[in-house]
């Protein structure tokens, strides 16, 4: 064998072992991590008052919004398809405070809301340590009855569908590529309305609800 060939084999081998051992594999995984949200709020809520004297309306409109902080909880299931893409399966947790001002020098009160859902991405790695991903989120949200009740002491918690498109970047390292860094942004699509009655069951007003937007940052590991 000429040197020239012998040259040409011996890089042709050290690619092909490189892009072997580095590649990601299949498995499960678990992690965490944390980030910001953003919620808005807007009610519209009409009250009769029937007095011996005379009748009176009340009528509350009320536009707001609110930023806080979010962590959440992974685990699923990976599959690698080729060298460099892939797609995974996971069952998300998050949890997302809000701070509701009480006004009138009262101490504002922490209340919040929380995602559950599953979870479909599609990967595609660029090389050995660079990837991103792109993929949907459907579950259920559940709105604490300290941001909607005009009774929160008899109130219930409410959950209602939950979907969001969702993308990000993945930084991968280690020896085995089982460890991975990752900034995730969701779009969430659905809004949760909140009905209010009175004691006939006749409808006085509602209470609108959506989650704006949902970005982070977590540390995977797969095994």
């Amino acid at each position: 064998m000429s040197a020239k060939k012998m040259a040409m084999s011996v890089a042709l081998a050290g690619i092909l072992g490189t892009s072997t051992a580095v590649a990601e594999t299949s498995g499960a995984f678990f992690g965490g991590g944390f980030g910001i949200h953003g919620m808005s709020r807007k009610t519209n809520l009409n009250l009769n008052y029937n007095l011996i004297i005379t009748n009176f309306n009340i009528s509350v409109k009320e536009n707001d919004s609110a930023k806080d902080a979010s962590i959440s909880l992974v685990v699923g299931y990976k599959n690698m398809s080729s060298e460099n893409s892939g797609s995974r399966f996971y069952i998300n947790y998050d949890y997302n405070g809000v701070e509701i001002e009480k006004g009138n020098g009262e101490e504002n009160e922490l209340s919040g809301y929380q995602v559950v859902g599953l979870n479909a991405d599609w990967l595609y790695d660029f090389n050995e340590n660079f990837g991103f991903f792109v993929g949907a989120n459907l579950g259920l949200i559940n709105w604490d009855k300290e941001l909607w009740s005009l009774e929160p002491e008899t109130a219930s918690n409410e959950w209602k569908i939950y979907f969001a498109g969702q993308l990000g970047l993945r930084g991968i390292f280690g020896g085995s590529k089982n460890h991975a860094v990752e900034f995730i942004y969701k779009v969430p699509f659905t809004q949760t309305t909140i009905e209010y009655q009175n004691a006939k069951g006749e409808k006085v007003g509602e209470t609108k609800f959506k989650q704006d937007y949902n970005a982070g940052i977590r540390y995977i590991y797969s095994f």
